[in-house]
């Protein structure tokens, strides 16, 4: 784990500061029951299981800790296990995600909530989750939408719900891209992306959805494929990254003074 993060202080994107006193826990691992590892300040310990909640992390409730697999969970992990809606990210993606991104990835989802609640404030409740502030929605929604017409006309961003996780997700995906990028990981995986949105855009997603279905056995919809919290992030942060080659002026979009005028 202390390879990980030293990966991830090396790349220059991760504040060093911030990784040295990181508190990542692990889920998935075989510790007996009601147990987990917890890996802060380069130890791990472990600690009882109700002291953390995968879904505090994942809602952006807590702050304070960030929810991983083990590795030898994450390697594991069999794509053809997925149900249908699931399996859409993997019409981008040809390839398997790395250990060391999939960390880059979510400690970056951790960055978005401490960015989000220091500068906008608290998340707001809606329906029992923490959401974005409907002004903070509306401000990405302009910025997001602006690089879908210019880049991908045929993404029709009104039908994704922008809600808090999709808007993290993209962030995420844009730290683990320039993350794999400067550690040398994962380079063709994420250099194709670009290349199958520009496949699957070049007709209606209606198309492009019958097609995967035809050539993958499966039976997603339309509806599946907007509603899927990944779609969005792949699909766009090519397209973010054409726009603002510079890897800061990227993520200044979410947080930036000028968008807070």
């Amino acid at each position: 784990m202390i390879r990980v993060l030293d990966q991830m202080k090396v790349s220059g994107i991760f504040d060093a500061e911030y990784i040295d006193h990181l508190k990542l826990v692990f889920f998935g691992a075989s510790l007996g029951e009601g147990a987990k590892m917890v890996f802060e300040g380069g130890k791990m310990q472990k600690v009882d299981l109700q002291d953390f909640d995968a879904m505090d992390f994942m809602t952006g409730r807590r702050t304070d800790f960030v929810a991983i697999n083990t590795r030898e969970v994450f390697e594991k992990y069999d794509a053809g296990e997925l149900n249908d809606r699931q399996s859409l990210p993997f019409i981008f993606l040809e390839g398997r995600l790395c250990f060391e991104e999939f960390v880059a990835h979510e400690t970056a989802h951790n960055m978005f909530d401490l960015q989000y609640k220091g500068k906008e404030g608290e998340y707001e409740e809606r329906h029992g989750i923490p959401e974005v502030s409907m002004d903070y929605r509306d401000r990405m929604n302009v910025i997001i939408t602006g690089i879908a017409k210019k880049y991908i006309p045929n993404l029709d961003v009104s039908r994704f719900e922008l809600s808090r996780q999709k808007i993290a997700e993209i962030y995420a995906m844009l730290y683990e891209r320039e993350f794999c990028r400067r550690a040398k990981l994962n380079e063709a995986l994420h250099g194709g992306v670009e290349q199958a949105v520009k496949d699957f855009f070049a007709r209606s997603v209606e198309e492009g959805i019958a097609r995967y279905n035809d050539e993958q056995g499966r039976d997603c919809t339309v509806e599946d494929f907007y509603n899927e919290n990944h779609i969005l992030s792949l699909v766009i942060a090519p397209a973010l990254e054409r726009e603002f080659p510079d890897f800061k002026k990227r993520i200044a979009l979410f947080f930036s003074d000028k968008m807070n005028k």
